[in-house]
Formats: C-alpha cells, sequence, structure tokens
C-alpha cells in the first residue's frame, strides 16, 4: 500500500516538473503557430502545413530560446522548432544586440549569427535536423511570464550533415530541401524553473 502510495507521488511529482512551464499559467490565452513549405519532396513535404501548439521561452546565460512543440509530452518523436537568440556571435564573436532592440525590425538568420532557428524532425529518419536560414521579424518579445512574444519567419530550409574525413576534420554539408515561411504568437507560460537568470 505504502509502495503504491510512493509510486503515485513521484510521479505526479515528475509529471509537476516536466509540465510546470504550461501549469503555473493555466487559462491564458493559448499560442499557435503555422508554416508552409514550398519546393519539399517526401516525407518532409508530408509534415507540412507544421503547427505547434505549446511554447516555451528560456532565458539562460548563453542565450535566449523560444522552442515551440506539437506535443509537449511527445518531444522525443514529434518534431520541434527553436529560435536562438546567443549571446555572442559566434563568426564574428561580437555582442548580440539585446533582444528588445529586435522588434518591429527584420533580422537576418544565419547558422552563426545572433538569430538562429532550427527544427528538430524526428519523423523522417534521414532529416533529423534542419535549419533555417533566411529573415525574422518580431513584433512583439519578452521572457517575462504572461507577456506576448509574437513573430514571423521565413527563408530557406536546409538539411545539415556533419562529415568527418580520415584525418579526423569535420565539415558540413549543406542540402537545401525547401522554402519555409509561417507565423507564431503566444504568451509565456513559465514558472521558477525556467526563469535560469
Amino acid at each position: 500500500m505504502h509502495k503504491g502510495i510512493a509510486w503515485i507521488a513521484l510521479w505526479l511529482g515528475v509529471m509537476t516538473v516536466g509540465g510546470c512551464a504550461w501549469i503555473d499559467d493555466v487559462g491564458a490565452e493559448s499560442g499557435s503557430a503555422r508554416f508552409e513549405i514550398s519546393g519539399a519532396e517526401g516525407c518532409l513535404a508530408r509534415q507540412f502545413p507544421m503547427k505547434y501548439v505549446q511554447f516555451q521561452t528560456d532565458d539562460n546565460k548563453a542565450d535566449v530560446r523560444i522552442r515551440m512543440y506539437r506535443s509537449v509530452s511527445r518531444i522525443i518523436d514529434q518534431s520541434f522548432m527553436a529560435v536562438t537568440f546567443p549571446r555572442i556571435h559566434s563568426e564574428t564573436l561580437e555582442t548580440c544586440p539585446d533582444i528588445e532592440t529586435l522588434v518591429g525590425t527584420t533580422t537576418e538568420i544565419t547558422p552563426g549569427g545572433c538569430v538562429r532557428v532550427t527544427l528538430a524532425l524526428p519523423e523522417c529518419s534521414s532529416l533529423k535536423t534542419l535549419r533555417v536560414t533566411g529573415t525574422l521579424e518580431l513584433s512583439e518579445f519578452s521572457t517575462a511570464r504572461g507577456e506576448r512574444v509574437e513573430g514571423a519567419l521565413s527563408g530557406t530550409l536546409s538539411h545539415v550533415r556533419q562529415v568527418t574525413s580520415i584525418t579526423g576534420t569535420v565539415s558540413e554539408v549543406v542540402t537545401d530541401v525547401g522554402s519555409i515561411s509561417g507565423t507564431f504568437g503566444f504568451n509565456n507560460h513559465q514558472s521558477a524553473v525556467w526563469e535560469n537568470r
């Protein structure tokens, strides 16, 4: 009897920690994101239009990330998109601008720049990790709980494969697989566990 109660308590604890980004703000305006693709084929084309319904904004020492999920309970086997705002431009080593200054502007999305976008796609075994090169337009942004995040992005979706030579040198093979565009908007559903400042 006591073991059964202990297991239930443990399960509830795990579910609370895993889902607290949404539990703490039940009833808030729901978010939505929809992305279209053109020029794609096969499994990739069948995943679109891509819709996301659960969102998370993280602010930590290394970067700020917006993550969009089809289902937070199925992250391992379902697509999710990440928009990352690093503190440092990895190519120029310059400090990136505050995200708030990007609101109302069009900003470049590049692999090593101050805005980076990746798409995880477990549904397609040969295209598990993709990245976007293009532009981002933020119309609203905040990392505070309950505040609004809105934007639109468009560009080229590319499959990136790392190849290691016999000398140990790692290089990237980048293959363009289509053009992507879409919009997103949501209220931050954060609790203390996500506030990593």
